[in-house]
Parts: structure tokens; C-alpha cells; sequence
């Protein structure tokens, strides 16, 4: 009987690990740097709840997550304008941008365009041939979990949770998406 109940209480841990929502949360926390006490600290903590989010996007296949999460691990905004608020908390990192520009081109979205392949030399082109090496095995690792075990997308009201942040304020009204097939709802008539 002990051995039953011992592997009932591991369930919700082999749960959580198997659940690739969760596990793409984890890994993209896993990339952030600290953010460093003072005024900017809110706005670190907001890119960084914006990177975990985008992340998890791009884990469950889509471009813009998977663009977004190029763009942030890229390190060449950083040289060229070092002031750039963006880059507080965010991971900097021109293998793993390289390589998700290799996943947007070679996974089959139906839009790809000529940028997305000069996005590619651009990310890659800086780095080494043992970089660019490392780069595309990344890029398989990836796209092997896209085709095997995706991440879900999210839900439109789904946000992560990052300690020192507020939750954003919740949607008002139907939610996020507006149904633009009907005429928007008349304002009350004022009578007196």
C-alpha cells in the first residue's frame, strides 16, 4: 500500500513536468538576468513577464512569439544603442537568437518572407563557426519539441506571474477580442 500512495503523491509533480506550457515558462525564467533596484526595476520586471509570455508563445509554434523571443535575445541592439531600455533583465544571447531565427524560417509557417531569411543572416552572421554550429543544433532541439510536444497557446487572459509585478488589470467587457462582423452597440439615448 505505501508504494501506491508514494507514486499517487508524485503525480502532480510528473504533471507539471510533463505539461509543456509549464515547462516552457520554466526554461524561459531560466534565461532572464536579476533586475538591478531603482527606478527602471518596474519596467525590467514588465519586459520580463513580456519575454516569459512570448516564450511560451513561441514554444506553441507561433512567428511572433518566436520573433519576439529572437529579437530579445539578440545582443546587437545593445551595441549599437546601449541605452535602449530594452535590454534590462533580458537574456542576451546570439546563439539562441540565431537559432530562432533558424526555427521561424525552417518550421512552415505560410508567411515567410525574404527579411525572415536576412533576419537569419543577420542574427548568425556574427558568430563563430562553432556559434553558428551550436546555433543550429539549438534550432533542431527546437524545432524537434515544436513538431513533438508543442506548448498550447495560451488563453487571451493568460499572463505569467513575476514576483514585484502586479497582474495586469483584468478586460472589461467581452475580452480581448472584438467580434468587428456587427455593428458596434448604440450609446444610450439621453433623454431629460
Amino acid at each position: 500500500m505505501r508504494p501506491l500512495i508514494a507514486a499517487l503523491a508524485l503525480l502532480p509533480t510528473l504533471a507539471f513536468a510533463a505539461d509543456p506550457n509549464a515547462l516552457a515558462e520554466k526554461e524561459a525564467r531560466q534565461f532572464l538576468r536579476p533586475c538591478q533596484p531603482g527606478e527602471t526595476q518596474q519596467l525590467c520586471l514588465i519586459h520580463q513577464r513580456n519575454f516569459i509570455e512570448q516564450y511560451v508563445y513561441a514554444k506553441s509554434g507561433e512567428k511572433g512569439g518566436q520573433s519576439s523571443t529572437a529579437d530579445s535575445f539578440d545582443t546587437h541592439h545593445l551595441m549599437t544603442e546601449p541605452s535602449l531600455s530594452i535590454g534590462l533583465g533580458m537574456p542576451q544571447n546570439q546563439i539562441q537568437s540565431c537559432a530562432w531565427r533558424v526555427v521561424i524560417v525552417q518550421y512552415g509557417h505560410s508567411d515567410i518572407w525574404a527579411a525572415d531569411t536576412g533576419m537569419v543572416r543577420s542574427a548568425c552572421g556574427t558568430l563563430d563557426q562553432t556559434g553558428q554550429a551550436i546555433a543550429l543544433r539549438r534550432a533542431d532541439e527546437l524545432l524537434r519539441e515544436l513538431r513533438t510536444n508543442p506548448a498550447r497557446m495560451p488563453s487571451l487572459d493568460w499572463e505569467p506571474k513575476v514576483t514585484g509585478l502586479a497582474p495586469s488589470p483584468p478586460v472589461k467587457g467581452p475580452g480581448r477580442i472584438i467580434d468587428v462582423t456587427q455593428d458596434p452597440p448604440k450609446p444610450p439615448s439621453s433623454r431629460r
